[in-house]
């Protein structure tokens, strides 16, 4: 009788844990790689510069510390398309609002298996990974913004879709701005687009 309540009990709490994640599965989501991020940020090497290299390269090939913002980029992508997933199950949502958040989210853990190029020059490298890492990353940078507008669109009041298009044209000149910034400015620039994009998942998605 105590092992059967106390199974209860744990399953209880199991139940409650997983109604919080689908209620907030994106905040969790957007705080576990921020988390990730910034460790990783702490532990670079002299070579690596925040204002130049990319959130990319903390995971680039050749890098001994790459597992770290691997995990982030997997964690993430797992964290969200599991939550997208579960969420339209369980509410039946028409499956075309989630379905470029949760290819997104797989393009993102992609990204994390597939790295891309050392920010320290040299040729020993798989062009293959990074070709993939690539493709991953402006992939599921296109389906996002696709998410955001039919997140505009389906909403019913112009008031309550306002923040949607305001966020639509901020990560769109963010990520503009990030495809024509100087190699020195190119961490920057990738950073603002990471945190336009991710208040809208956190808070709008």
């Amino acid at each position: 009788m105590t092992l059967t309540l106390s199974t209860l009990t744990e399953l209880s709490v199991i139940l409650n844990m997983l109604d919080i994640y689908l209620q907030f599965y994106t905040i969790i989501s957007v705080f576990y790689i921020a988390v990730i991020a910034v460790f990783a940020h702490l532990i670079t090497p002299n070579e690596y510069h925040w204002k130049s290299n990319t959130i990319s390269d903390l995971a680039a090939q050749g890098y001994d510390q790459k597992w770290l913002m691997q995990l982030g980029l997997i964690g993430f992508g797992l964290l969200l398309g599991i939550g997208s997933v579960a969420q339209m199950l369980q509410f039946q949502v028409d499956w075309f609002t989630d379905f470029p958040l949760i290819i997104y989210a797989a393009l993102v853990s992609l990204s994390g298996i597939f790295c891309t190029r050392p920010f320290i020059r040299t040729e020993d490298y798989s062009k293959r990974d990074d070709r993939i890492h690539s493709f991953c990353a402006q992939t599921g940078g296109v389906f996002f913004t696709l998410a955001i507008l039919l997140k505009a669109l389906i909403t019913e009041s112009l008031m309550s879709a306002a923040p949607h298009y305001l966020f639509l044209i901020l990560v769109s000149l963010t990520a503009m701005y990030y495809g024509k910034a100087e190699p020195s400015r190119k961490g920057i620039a990738q950073r603002t687009m990471w945190i336009a994009s991710f208040v809208w998942l956190a808070f709008l998605a």
